[in-house]
């Protein structure tokens, strides 16, 4: 009868505690609402795990500016182009661009995204570190008084063309400028093994990422160290596609998972 009472409040102990995390965990998820969630970036970005995201987060609206091959730095022949699908012109592939079509539907739609996530820097990453720049060489002009309808004015739009350190300090800065209640997150680009898109290059471009958002106060998403996608020089991958550069189904689950779970917890 004794042993009997004990396993009987050891049953009772257990359904409490069982009871009380599930609770916990009910109550955590339903406080996280989101009016708009907005993702700026290049392929990976645009693959269909950040919808996924956005739905585990109660976003009510989700859009997506990001475009497969887009970089930040820009090219000679990089022009403005507020086209929703993006110009076939491989030139006009940038986050400025995107920024500006974000921007866009702010004045015409009066769009506020409460969250903007920004992933993009492997098309980047394949030029090597000569196309960084530096935070303090770059830009030596108030970006705060350059608006949306001086991007065609040419000799400023040189200005912010040639590094990533001098496009994203232009990005960022409009993005905090324009929505200052927004949650801006940027996303460090995953490991890859693809030729010159390698885990080194890539570093050099996430560097400029975290320093830029250490910088402008932004929040950063550590993709390439804490998403668990670890890729090492011609070992095999179930996390990336056969082209060793995109994310595969299993990669997108991972990301889509720990994203989330990093969101979450930056919203809380």
């Amino acid at each position: 009868m004794k042993q009997l009472f004990w396993l009987w409040s050891f049953f009772l102990l257990a359904c409490e505690d069982s009871i009380s995390t599930e609770g916990l965990k009910n109550i955590t998820q339903e406080e996280i609402s989101i009016n708009n969630y907005c993702a700026l970036g290049a392929s990976t970005a645009s693959m269909g795990w950040q919808r996924e995201v956005a739905k585990n987060l109660n976003a009510k609206n989700y859009k997506n500016y990001a475009i497969g091959g887009t970089r930040w730095t820009h090219t000679a022949l990089s022009v403005v182009d507020y086209s929703a699908n993006a110009s076939e012109n491989p030139h006009n592939k940038i986050m400025t661009n995107q920024l500006a079509r974000l921007l866009k539907d702010k004045q015409e739609l009066a769009y506020e995204p409460d969250v903007i996530t920004i992933m993009c820097g492997l098309n980047d990453a394949a030029t090597g570190p000569r196309i960084l720049g530096s935070f303090e060489e770059t830009l030596p002009f108030n970006l705060a008084q350059i608006q949306i309808n001086e991007w065609t004015n040419e000799a400023q739009y040189k200005k912010i063309r040639e590094t990533v350190f001098g496009a994203t300090r232009y990005v960022v800065e409009q993005l905090k400028l324009n929505f200052p209640n927004a949650k801006i997150v940027i996303l460090t680009v995953q490991q890859v093994d693809n030729g010159t898109y390698n885990n080194e290059n890539a570093t050099f471009v996430n560097n400029v990422l975290k320093n830029i958002a250490n910088r402008y106060d932004c929040n950063v998403i550590d993709v390439f160290n804490e998403s668990g996608i670890v890729v090492v020089k011609d070992v095999p991958t179930i996390y990336l596609q056969a082209d060793r550069l995109h994310p595969s189904a299993e990669g997108e689950k991972l990301l889509t998972k720990y994203v989330t779970e990093k969101l979450r917890q930056l919203l809380n």
